[in-house]
This record gives structure tokens, C-alpha cells and sequence, in this order.
């Protein structure tokens, strides 16, 4: 990877070139269907970033193609865990999984204190059945509280790591609360995507295992004060998990300039059928370089919730002259047959 590459370049280009032929594969050989199983699909992606995110300087110095064979073994064995043993995996990024990593932290990237609990951490640990860490016994066998054991954890992921790996998760986390929010609205019966009927049904509860998992992996990163609020509105004693309002409120928060986040809050408050709320939205959304085919959708919506489906449907024969999307072609039909 030349040095001027952005850190996440080549992880964007495994994700891309290979990492949907391995998904192929495993389709065959066992079983595993994207359509059915996203949230393993997303866990294998996951492990592949915090190989990444653990070890950046050594896989910037490989080739491509064995970063990409490194990458694909973990795919393997991860999916191993995830499928065939029935059991989460816990990424490196939680400390849990340090002992089997390899190589271990180098002198060069922490300082001595790190170095030394690294060496106690992998003397000492001692793991729960699932895999996790014990800390209450760990901390007792390396000689410390369980409170001074998490501080030192959190200390060297944030040494390992750092800001691009909170940036990272946080962008999950996003996209986790987003497919939430939309699993919650098709399934009020009153919000409907493109080609529905081929699209898994959906699964809030699959949502907030995911979420769940995304959790437990930030919650020893010295997250910022949003970030640490949508974690603690989605912990073991949260309320209001199964409200669309919520998590797209939690998305917001995070990511006030995705667009994506936009187009999913006009979606909720056309539901609610609050037009001004809507449209600022869609305004919103315009306005971070959406996308123009959803925007235009989401525009004739609010003309058709106005009472003035003519003007929505030329609004979307305009949009179709200009783009060739079936969207667009599926919607003006739908605004035509209504009158």
C-alpha cells in the first residue's frame, strides 16, 4: 500500500474485490445465504476490520495479495465459529481474543507499561465458556482490581487502535440502528421498499443482537459523550428498543450529515404523517448529496400526502426523462393507476 493510501483503502478493497467471492463460496459449500444470514455476513467483515485495525502496520507492508489471504483464512475460521460451533465470536478490539493473536503488540507501538500487561494478560487470562474474558479472576491473578484490569484494557485498545477504530465501529453502530429503525417501519405495514416481496423479512430482534455485539465492542474504547448515550439507551435495561423513533433519533446523533439517516427520518415522519417533518428531511438530505432518485421519491410522497398526486406524477415523469431507474418507472406507475 503506497503511504499517501488512505488507512481503510485496502480493507474497502478486500470488501469489494474478494470478500463477496468468499461469501460465494461459502454459500456452496455451507450454506451460508446473505439473504438469511447478514448479520454473519456483517461479523465476518467485522473480524477482517480488527485484524486490520490491530495489526495496520504489519498488513500495510504486505502485498495484496497476501493481506488477502491472511483476510480469507480469517473469513474461514471465523465463519467456522459463527456456523458450525454456534457460538459469537469476540473481535481482538475487547482484548479477549489477544492471547491467540498473531503477531502480539510490539515494544515499537506501546510504551512499557502497555508492553508489561500485555505479557500479564496473556500469562494470566482466563476465559469464560463463551470465550470472554473472566475479569474478576484474571485481575486477581495479575494482581489488580477488576476496575484497574478495564482501565488498562481500555488504555491499550486505545493505543492500538485509537480514533479511526471508535470512527469505524461508530459507522456500524449507524448502520445497525438504521436497519432497526427500517425492520421496525416495513413492519408497521405502513412503509414499503423497492421490491419488497423479494427482500428478507424483517428481524428487529436479529437487529439488536447485532447492535448488542457492536456494543461490546465499544464499550471498553474511550468513546465521546453521543456516542456513550446511544450505547447506554441500548444496554440490558434499555426501554423503548422496538421504537423506530428512537433508534433513528440514535442514529441522528451520530451521523447528522449522512443522508442515508436523513432519508430514513423522512420515511418515519411521513408515517406519522408530520409533512413539515418530512420535508425538511428530504431538504436535509438534498442537501448532503443523497441520492437524487430517492430524494425525488421521497418528494412526490409529500406531494401525494398533500392531496396532489398529479403534481407528484409529474414531478416523477420529469425525474424518469432525466434518469432511467425503475424506481422511478414502478412509483409513476403506482401515482398514474391512482388517479
Amino acid at each position: 500500500m503506497q503511504p499517501q493510501e488512505s488507512d481503510f483503502d485496502c480493507l474497502a478493497e478486500f470488501y469489494r474485490s474478494a470478500l463477496p467471492a468468499a461469501v460465494r463460496r461459502l454459500r456452496t459449500w455451507h450454506g451460508l445465504d446473505p439473504a438469511h444470514h447478514g448479520d454473519v455476513v456483517d461479523d465476518l467483515r467485522q473480524d477482517i476490520a480488527v485484524d486490520f485495525v490491530t495489526h495496520r502496520d504489519e498488513l500495510n507492508q504486505l502485498p495484496p495479495q497476501a493481506r488477502h489471504d491472511r483476510w480469507l483464512r480469517i473469513v474461514g475460521r471465523s465463519h467456522y465459529s459463527l456456523r458450525t460451533k454456534g457460538r459469537q465470536v469476540t473481535a481482538a478490539t475487547d482484548l479477549d481474543a489477544l492471547a491467540d493473536a498473531a503477531p502480539p503488540p510490539t515494544p515499537a507501538s506501546l510504551d512499557d507499561l502497555d508492553t508489561a500487561f500485555v505479557d500479564d494478560l496473556l500469562r494470566n487470562a482466563v476465559r469464560l465458556k463463551n470465550g470472554r474474558l473472566n475479569e474478576k479472576i484474571t485481575a486477581r491473578s495479575i494482581g489488580i482490581t477488576p476496575v484497574r484490569l478495564r482501565a488498562q484494557q481500555a488504555r491499550l485498545v486505545d493505543a492500538l487502535a485509537g480514533a479511526r477504530a471508535i470512527e469505524f465501529w461508530q459507522r456500524r453502530l449507524v448502520e445497525a440502528l438504521l436497519g432497526l429503525a427500517a425492520d421496525l417501519l416495513r413492519d408497521s405495514g405502513r412503509v414499503l421498499i423497492h421490491a419488497e416481496r423479494t427482500r428478507p423479512r424483517p428481524d428487529p430482534h436479529a437487529r439488536l443482537e447485532r447492535i448488542a455485539r457492536l456494543r461490546a465492542q465499544l464499550k471498553l474504547l474511550p468513546v465521546g459523550d453521543d456516542l456513550r448515550r446511544v450505547l447506554v439507551r441500548y444496554g440490558r435495561r434499555a426501554r423503548y428498543v422496538f421504537d423506530p423513533g428512537v433508534a433513528l433519533a440514535s442514529a441522528l446523533s451520530l451521523a447528522p450529515r449522512d443522508p442515508q439517516v436523513q432519508l430514513w427520518v423522512f420515511e418515519h415522519r411521513a408515517m406519522l404523517e408530520d409533512l413539515g417533518g418530512a420535508l425538511g428531511a428530504v431538504r436535509r438530505a438534498r442537501a448532503l448529496d443523497g441520492d437524487p432518485v430517492s430524494c425525488v421519491l421521497a418528494r412526490a410522497r409529500i406531494l401525494e400526502l398533500r392531496g396532489r398526486p398529479a403534481h407528484a406524477a409529474r414531478l416523477l415523469a420529469r425525474a424518469r426523462r432525466r434518469r432511467e431507474d425503475p424506481r422511478l418507472r414502478l412509483c409513476l406507475e403506482r401515482v398514474q393507476q391512482c388517479g
